[in-house]
């Protein structure tokens, strides 16, 4: 690890844990690591800590997972990085050419909490969880009144559905973030209370989500068994199931080639179990879950952690995606008509 701090006067001092000027100051080392605590410099210092796992015969007696033994983490020794003085006058730091933390405005911000929260943002914003304000203001008089303010948090919801033109229900599905099951759920309840026969649900260009909401939707549709499957870097399977409790009546489900990961694991199951029939385009085949690993000459590469398969134990991602009972493409200008829900909708009623 290399870490660099730069200063208002133009230095730059490295830190670099990879080559010490003497042997490692640890003994007894198999494996070292290193922590910075960012928020070390709001009490004016920084420091670099530094630990081993020691590795003794009278350890082999406690076994890992892969039947190895365990050694012991161990303290070693801590580094100052930057004092008092110094805290004053750095304008930022890198860890691995990474910037950690930077000055702004004369004061040092943690950027990688800021990518943290940026990455948690990221995630709660497609859950459709909005901060929404709805000031209710008073005219502020002369002798300094005070504004009431009414803010109030509006949740947009990624469900919506209607009664189609032929009578079937129709349910979009944006996104399988936050309520895209149970609101799902919610509404086909509600279109079933108003007497439809046929259902379809929309997951054209649905990005996918969460897997809790992908299971909502699907135990509240399908009979007894398999919903999908599970399987972490290590090869082990966790099972998802379904109830007894089921939908039954005429169904469609529309993709296209922007449904992704539990978008098409649901197309997929309800296909799978012959509930449904998908109509619309095939899809890309995105269900393995991928970590970004950075380079140290700055590329990087994904590699999947964990992937997911279907009732009938399908990687979408090495099939190449779901392909649909019938194959219809958007040949019309969409402001003007929707040929694939139409062909849906049209499946059903032919059917009758």
């Amino acid at each position: 690890m290399i870490v660099k701090t730069y200063y208002d006067d133009g230095s730059i001092v490295v830190f670099d844990t990879d080559h010490m000027t003497e042997s490692l100051p640890q003994h007894g080392n198999l494996l070292t690591n290193y922590e910075i605590d960012l928020n070390d410099y709001k009490s004016g210092r920084i420091w670099l800590s530094s630990f081993y796992y020691e590795t003794t015969e009278r350890y082999r007696d406690t076994v890992g997972p892969k039947g190895l033994p365990v050694a012991r983490r161990r303290d070693g020794w801590s580094f100052l990085l930057a004092d008092d003085e110094d805290v004053k006058r750095l304008r930022r730091m890198t860890v691995d050419d990474e910037t950690v933390l930077i000055r702004v405005a004369g004061e040092l911000v943690n950027v990688a909490a800021l990518h943290w929260a940026f990455d948690v943002v990221d995630d709660i914003v497609p859950m459709a969880i909005a901060a929404h304000g709805h000031l209710e203001t008073q005219l502020a008089k002369e002798d300094g009144t005070d504004v009431e303010v009414d803010c109030k948090a509006l949740y947009i919801s990624p469900v919506t559905y209607e009664i189609a033109k032929t009578g079937a229900g129709y349910v979009k599905i944006s996104s399988f973030e936050a309520g895209g099951g149970s609101d799902a759920v919610t509404a086909i309840e509600d279109l079933v209370n108003q007497g439809i026969k046929e259902l379809c649900i929309d997951v054209r260009d649905n990005p996918g989500g969460l897997m809790n909401e992908l299971e909502t939707i699907l135990d509240y549709l399908l009979p007894s068994g398999d919903l999908f499957v599970s399987v972490d870097k290590y090869g082990k399977e966790e099972i998802v199931k379904s109830d007894n409790l089921s939908i039954s009546m005429k169904m469609t489900v529309l993709t296209n080639a922007n449904t992704f990961g539990a978008a098409e694991l649901f197309a997929a199951a309800l296909q799978e179990y012959n509930w449904a029939d998908v109509v619309g385009e095939a899809t890309t085949g995105n269900t393995r879950q991928q970590e970004t690993i950075q380079l140290e000459d700055g590329s990087a590469v994904r590699l999947s952690t964990h992937k997911y398969l279907t009732p009938l134990r399908v990687d979408l991602s090495s099939s190449g995606g779901v392909i649909p009972d019938q194959v219809v493409y958007q040949t019309s200008d969409p402001t003007l008509a929707d040929d694939q829900l139409d062909a849906a909708l049209k499946s059903m009623s032919y059917g009758a």
